[in-house]
């Protein structure tokens, strides 16, 4: 863990950055899928970005990535129905 933590770190600040940024733009629905989208491309780009690095990627690896991805933008885009 600690030798990963520059990683998480940066991770978590940009998700919530993004989330701050999400609950700013109440009204702008637009803006804030737009936001959601960002977060999900940042999450799998971050992450697969993580493992080139570390010379162990593999199509599972990135297939988890993007499953989770989606299924963020899936609960997000639920909550935020039911919200507006």
């Amino acid at each position: 863990m600690k030798k990963h933590l520059g990683y998480y770190i940066c991770q978590i600040g940009v998700l919530g950055a993004v989330v701050l940024a999400i609950s700013q733009t109440q009204g702008n629905t637009l803006l804030q899928l737009f936001l959601v989208l960002f977060m999900a491309l940042f999450y799998c780009f971050w992450g697969i970005l993580h493992h080139v690095i570390h010379h162990d990627l593999r199509l599972k690896i990135v297939l988890e990535y993007c499953t989770i991805a989606l299924m963020g933008i899936a609960i997000i885009m639920l909550v935020m129905k039911g919200v507006l």
